[in-house]
């Protein structure tokens, strides 16, 4: 487990300076959630995902996982080693082709919008098209999640276009967001503008401020925990 500091990617270590391992945080800090997400940082930087890692925290929870899929092949054995939803990212896919694939072979992927700087993926084919229509296009051919991550939020300071999640919602009644520098407070914000949004990837130190601070979740249902492992 890591988390961000400095822009530097740090271990997670307990109070006697201990790492702590993936099924170590899932056990002390995320029992009030019943679904988390891990971004395997390792596994998209060597694009070799961690897939026995799944099985540690697949038993005792809904997982979706972020393995970098770049094609089929990937999101098939994150299936196989026991993920219920995988992660297809337009960072890292392929090329429009092989989403089409993934979506083909199974409906229960949830399709990654990652937003950087206007940019969606580097496939010209998604890039180039306008985020909505391209979203439009993707539901039309079956893909119902979708989990819209403004990636560089901290850096850019900039907040949530309420109309453009709007609109993606209107499109999607299964949409989800995450980002950069996404709390609990932005749950919160969330909720109040009653967007209709399904659930917010929250990042783990504000899982573990809130659970030191509160006992008591008040997200354990329809949100999406993101463990960065």
């Amino acid at each position: 487990m890591v988390v961000v500091n400095n822009g530097r990617y740090e271990p997670l270590t307990d109070v006697e300076d201990k790492e702590l391992t993936l099924y170590d945080f899932v056990a002390m800090f995320l029992d009030d959630y019943s679904t988390i997400m891990v971004m395997d940082i390792d596994g998209i930087e060597s694009r070799r995902p961690q897939l026995t890692q799944i099985q540690t925290v697949a038993p005792v929870k809904n997982v979706w996982w972020d393995p970098g899929v770049r094609n089929l092949e990937d999101m098939m054995d994150t299936f196989t080693a026991g993920a219920n939803r995988v992660i297809v990212g337009t960072k890292t896919i392929w090329n429009l082709e092989e989403l089409r694939s993934c979506q083909e072979f199974s409906s229960d992927f949830v399709l990654g919008l990652d937003w950087v700087d206007g940019i969606l993926s580097r496939d010209a084919n998604i890039s180039q098209a306008d985020p909505i229509d391209f979203l439009r296009d993707m539901h039309d051919e079956g893909v119902r999640r979708i989990l819209f991550s403004q990636l560089g939020r901290v850096r850019s300071g900039s907040r949530i276009d309420t109309g453009f999640v709007r609109e993606m919602r209107d499109v999607s009644r299964r949409l989800y967001l995450g980002g950069s520098g996404f709390s609990l407070a932005t749950a919160r914000e969330v909720e109040r503008a009653n967007m209709g949004i399904r659930g917010i990837v929250v990042g783990v130190m504000d899982i573990i401020r809130d659970s030191l601070v509160d006992d008591q979740s008040e997200y354990d249902e329809g949100t999406v925990i993101h463990g960065q492992y």
